[in-house]
């Protein structure tokens, strides 16, 4: 978690990014639509925010109910820390990224649907611990 896990960004399911670019797309072939182009063809997509601390927290608690990790305590690290990590650690978890959502939803009538980050957090942790082979999937089990 960086530093105290304080800081925020905003989310978006991929599902619903596309369906503003669908609508972006059909505006564009159709003439232009409703939708705006130019300087103020800059469209932010958004379901809400998150903390990462929120988000850091509750994969610790679900990877440790699982049995994944050891503990579930989910300690905060310097940007130092972060970027021996992975490079930019840092800046890619310890950043503000705030938007509102308004020329999508209010120009072409988009409206997201899709589950947020934190109802997705359990398969996210479930999919990552079959990708290091913490867990076997349903055609591994059948072979055995």
């Amino acid at each position: 978690m960086p530093g105290k896990g304080k800081n925020i960004w905003h989310q978006v399911h991929v599902q619903d990014l596309s369906e503003l670019y669908l609508l972006l797309g059909e505006a564009a072939v159709s003439g232009g639509g409703k939708a705006t182009w130019n300087e103020q063809g800059y469209y932010l997509a958004e379901n809400g925010s998150f903390v990462w601390g929120d988000v850091f927290k509750q994969i610790t608690k679900i990877a440790h109910k699982k049995g994944f990790i050891p503990s579930d305590e989910c300690p905060g690290l310097e940007a130092s820390e972060l970027n021996s990590i992975t490079s930019y650690g840092a800046p890619r978890w310890g950043t503000n990224s705030r938007g509102v959502s308004q020329r999508g939803k209010i120009l072409l009538g988009w409206k997201p649907v899709q589950r947020g980050l934190m109802e997705e957090l359990p398969d996210i942790v479930e999919g990552e611990a079959k990708a290091l082979g913490l867990i076997q999937g349903h055609a591994v089990k059948v072979t055995q």
